[in-house]
């Protein structure tokens, strides 16, 4: 994919974020209870685990981590910026 495609991708994706109540569906990847990414499909967030679990592998057998999956809505809110004094 050239940069020129992949820039076009992204400010398209920009365009939807900035709809107002424009919302996605994803499913969150939590490590133990930190999260390490998302993902559009439930396919493709379980891939997303196990290649985190190939990488642990090569550590400890001790050091075994805890995999959540949560299917949640992501949503767009704007920041409005103040450019007053601080109050």
């Amino acid at each position: 994919m050239t940069r020129q495609a992949t820039t076009g991708r992204v400010s398209n994706l920009r365009l939807l974020h900035e709809q107002e109540g424009y919302t996605m569906q994803r499913y969150h990847v939590l490590k133990d209870g930190q999260l390490i990414g998302s993902a559009v499909t439930r396919e493709n967030a379980l891939v997303l685990i196990r290649f985190e679990q190939e990488q642990e592998k090569k550590a400890h057998q001790w050091l075994h981590a805890n995999f959540s999956i949560i299917y949640g809505e992501e949503e767009f809110i704007d920041y409005e910026q103040n450019r007053g004094a601080r109050t």
